[in-house]
């Protein structure tokens, strides 16, 4: 509100970050000269004769009619007042068929109609990561803070994991929650960037599938459609299923849910491994895929106390475990070479210690080290005790 064309032409040209072309609005007037090559010239704007409205959307006028309606009796101190005209706009809308502004229009309809009626939903995943074929706990919360008379009908869960009926009318500011567990087909494609998915040209990613090309993000790997109805129209909002969990400083944040290969790495013995074109013989083996810790704040054993790894350039203190954020790791060692020294034993509040999360083999000239200490979560937190542990690592055998 109150910009002008060039104060968003800036913003816009600002966007074009991979060619440096950050632009300084300029404010004020500014003349650009334009050359007519077809049509009739305009006298006073450029978008003259353009018609903006629903008129140019075959069968469109009674959906802007009833969204003129809605606008003209909104109230911010009642929006689900108007809930009602924006439904029957819905029911409109969707008689139009498959043309593309329609579609631009409906999800910008649903919005406003989840908006006016405050309804609120989310799907929060028990944990980040889920391996196709891995089964995964969901948890669905629904609220209508107004009463737009909305009930639920029914979930989907998606991409095409079944339907769940569930008939409930959504009392004012009264949370319906519901818990889930989600299969994942083992053929689940793991996340990465989707246009990584595609073969490459040189200098070039193909894009992926063309539904896609141009999404900043990933869609998601899982969603709940919330199925629901008022006032005789039926309508679905779809919620992504994401993790959730409280930064220290910053409160409730969420991350999408990742679908990532089992973590299951076994080296037989012996190995043959071509790297450089030679054969090596590889004799230690660790299997990962251990349990868990979530408590970040969980109590650290130091088992191999004077072992390099804890002593050199930085001596690790249980201070160096203190100010961790949101688990101290995952995915630990069960199984190893005897040859491997377990530096490091945690657990969660009534479990069995895990001997597994840092464990590390000397071999050659250089040493083996396998960790599930979140090292991910906590240097960019600024976590000074996980620096200093992985300078650590990195010194290892420079001793």
């Amino acid at each position: 509100m109150g910009k002008t064309f060039l104060e968003l032409a800036a913003e816009s040209y600002s966007q074009h970050r991979t060619q440096a072309y950050g632009a300084v609005a300029e404010r004020g007037p500014k003349t650009e000269a334009f050359e007519l090559l077809d049509g009739r010239p305009a006298k006073a704007d450029l978008f003259e004769g353009i018609d903006c409205t629903w008129n140019r959307v075959p069968g469109g006028p009674q959906v802007g009619l009833l969204l003129a309606q809605a606008r003209k009796a909104y109230r911010p101190d009642q929006p689900d007042a108007v809930v009602p005209l924006l439904l029957q706009a819905k029911a409109a809308l969707d008689r139009l068929g498959s043309d593309p502004w329609a579609a631009v229009k409906r999800v910008e309809l649903l919005e406003a109609i989840r908006g006016a009626a405050g309804i609120w939903l989310e799907a929060i995943a028990e944990r980040q990561t889920v391996t196709p074929g891995d089964s995964l706990g969901v948890t669905t919360t629904l609220i209508a803070r107004a009463d737009g008379q909305v009930a639920l009908t029914g979930y989907g869960l998606g991409p095409g994991l079944g339907e769940r009926e569930k008939h409930l009318p959504l009392s004012p500011n009264q949370p319906i929650r519901e818990s889930f567990q989600v299969t994942l087909p083992p053929g689940t494609p793991c996340s990465q960037p989707y246009w990584l998915g595609e073969p490459r040209t040189e200098g070039l990613h193909a894009g992926g599938a063309p539904d896609r090309a141009g999404l900043p993000e990933n869609p998601p790997a899982l969603t709940v459609t919330f199925h629901l109805a008022a006032h005789g129209v039926a309508f679905d909002l779809t919620a992504p299923v994401q993790y959730r969990f409280r930064d220290p400083v910053l409160g409730e944040r969420y991350q999408p849910l990742a679908v990532v290969p089992p973590v299951l790495v076994t080296v037989p013995q012996p190995v043959q491994i071509l790297t450089d074109g030679g054969a090596r013989q590889v004799t230690l083996m660790a299997e990962a895929g251990g349990p868990r810790v979530t408590d970040e704040n969980a109590a650290m054993t130091f088992l191999a106390p004077d072992h390099p790894v804890l002593n050199c350039p930085n001596r690790i203190t249980a201070e160096d475990f203190q100010g961790w954020v949101q688990e101290r790791g995952t995915y630990f060692a069960r199984d190893w070479d005897p040859r491997f020294v377990p530096i490091l034993a945690c657990a969660d509040p009534s479990e069995p210690p895990n001997s597994g999360c840092l464990i590390v083999a000397p071999h050659g000239q250089g040493w083996f080290v396998y960790t599930g200490l979140s090292f991910f979560r906590q240097l960019p937190a600024g976590v000074p005790g996980a620096y200093r542990l992985l300078a650590n690592l990195l010194a290892l055998g420079k001793q």
